[in-house]
């Protein structure tokens, strides 16, 4: 009975065209970040929720720099990739818009949900809770493998290693997640028209 109702909410409520499976699962990543952070602190506030998470206030000075290495980090990457390994980028750009016929859904996923959702979970939550027991630097070092290895692209292993220590680092240094989550959508939004462009060669 239960999935016959959720069989009839999707197609009478969700948006056509329909998001990808990806916006789907970071939904309910949220979801269950948001509720087990209300549940262990028992709040309900949804803005303290969110502070408790990471959202919080920081200078101006966090952004800017996690915004310059960023952009640094996304050309560097960009060279390892298309010289160092030689890699064939545009083929893969031209499967991947195949694959994401929408684009505007696809940017909503990936450029801006997804980076919300894992830095929420990584440089909030895990980055929080392994701290507790660790050094800053063993916390930084077992997420960034982490979140190297989730992306199950053993190319971009290195770049996303890398990538998440910087993420770690300023997180740390800011004692807030929002510079993370400007580098991260910056990184994604850079490769997501980087893609469409090339898609047409």
């Amino acid at each position: 009975m239960g999935g016959i109702s959720l069989l009839f909410f999707f197609n009478e409520y969700v948006p056509k065209p329909y998001p990808n499976k990806e916006f789907y699962l970071l939904l309910l990543i949220y979801v269950a970040i948001v509720a087990m952070t209300a549940y262990s602190h028992n709040r309900r506030n949804l803005y303290k929720i969110h502070h408790l998470i990471g959202f919080k206030k920081t200078k101006m000075f966090y952004i800017i720099i996690a915004i310059s290495i960023a952009v640094i980090i996304w050309f560097l990457d960009y060279y390892y990739q298309t010289k160092i390994l030689n890699r064939d980028v545009v083929s893969e750009a031209k499967t991947w818009k195949a694959k994401n016929r929408h684009l505007s859904i696809a940017f909503l996923s990936t450029v801006v949900f997804a980076p919300i959702i894992e830095e929420m979970l990584l440089r909030g939550v895990f980055l929080q809770g392994f701290n507790r027991y660790m050094s800053r630097l063993s916390t930084a070092l077992i997420i960034s493998l982490f979140f190297a290895f989730i992306h199950f692209s053993p190319l971009d292993i290195p770049s996303l290693f890398i990538a998440s220590l910087f993420y770690a680092a300023i997180t740390f240094h800011s004692q807030s997640i929002i510079p993370a989550v400007f580098a991260h959508i910056l990184n994604n939004c850079m490769t997501f028209f980087y893609y469409i462009k090339i898609s047409t060669i």
